[in-house]
């Protein structure tokens, strides 16, 4: 059942300077996470304070549960650092809950909760200029979750952060939500915080939901060339349509045959089958041939550049270590297909 329900919302400004909604649209189950990519000025920022009541909207409304959204249901957390550097551990913890009317020993007991689930055992009357880069965050997590928020919103919370700890903070932030029911929007602009993170992700360009869907579909099945390029490296190949029917398309082009799902129902006379990196294989047997043209070794696998007549080079991942000029033949093993 939705919680967070954001209705056809649009928001037009005076400056041009600033990104505009056009009627956005979508929902939150209670206790998921969502992210909001896109690219730079395109309206995550004017969406993000739209949620959150900064703003006032020319159409649509936001709903939480069924109701109007209060201040005091929200806890934010962004990249800059809002902690107080006059009041030590324990004291920024319990600001978090300055705006609710609990007696100041409950608040007390609340925040020694937040000081162990964040592992700041012997920390709560440290100075902050005593606490590491970890171990603020940990603070500023511990006072934005303190009051139990019915919605989180995360603005780019681990941008300043190297990415081991990055990665740390996200497992055990994940892990915190994810026991307390903590419904969450999280805006970045890190494709693997959204991939790795979110129950579903928000593609947003222009003021417009392009794409609202799984990580998995947002990366497998884009809806289009736009999205399908944004969300990570991807080879366009142009390809003859051979049949299709309401289930099926089956296409042709220089990697063979290949009858996949019909995703666009009537089409012109080709489409683009799409393929990841990591989709095409070198194989010896393979129908398209090539010389290597750039290399790029990135930890797990290397990243290369298959220059084969077409006019742009096939981009590849493999472990396997290829010398430049080297000529070798791939094929591909997945693809979804992409309207032109």
């Amino acid at each position: 059942m939705s919680y967070l329900i954001v209705k056809d919302i649009k928001k037009n400004f005076d400056k041009k300077a600033i990104a505009q909604l056009h009627g956005v649209s979508f929902e939150v189950e209670k206790g998921h996470l969502i992210s909001i990519i896109g690219p730079s000025g395109t309206g995550k920022t004017t969406l993000f304070k739209a949620i959150a009541g900064e703003i006032d909207l020319d159409d649509g409304q936001v709903t939480l549960n069924g109701s109007q959204i209060k201040r005091v249901d929200l806890a934010f957390l962004s990249s800059i650092n809002d902690l107080n550097p006059r009041k030590n551990v324990i004291e920024n913890i319990m600001f978090g809950l300055h705006e609710t009317s609990l007696h100041e020993d409950d608040k007390l007991d609340l925040a020694r909760d937040m000081i162990e689930v964040f592992g700041l055992e012997y920390k709560d009357k440290k100075r902050l200029e005593e606490l590491s880069a970890g171990q603020l965050q940990r603070v500023r997590l511990a006072r934005a979750i303190i009051k139990k928020p019915k919605l989180l919103l995360l603005d780019e919370p681990f941008t300043n952060l190297d990415e081991f700890l990055k990665a740390e903070l996200m497992n055990e932030l994940l892990e915190i939500l994810e026991q307390r029911e903590i419904t969450t929007v999280l805006i970045t602009h890190h494709l693997q915080e959204a991939f790795s993170l979110s129950n579903k992700i928000l593609f947003l360009a222009n003021g417009k939901v392009i794409q609202y869907d799984t990580p998995e579909n947002i990366y497998k099945r884009p809806i289009d060339v736009f999205t399908a390029r944004f969300t990570g490296d991807v080879n366009l190949v142009a390809s003859n349509l051979v049949n299709i029917d309401r289930q099926t398309i089956h296409l042709k082009n220089p990697y063979g045959e290949y009858k996949l799902p019909n995703d666009h129902g009537d089409r012109k006379k080709f489409l683009y089958l799409a393929c990841r990196a990591e989709d095409i294989v070198i194989d010896e047997k393979g129908e398209v041939s090539g010389k290597v043209i750039r290399s790029e070794y990135r930890g797990a696998y290397y990243s290369y550049r298959l220059r084969t007549g077409e006019k742009n080079p096939v981009i590849f991942n493999t472990q396997t270590k290829l010398e430049l000029g080297q000529r070798i033949r791939v094929s591909l093993k997945n693809g979804f297909t992409l309207p032109i």
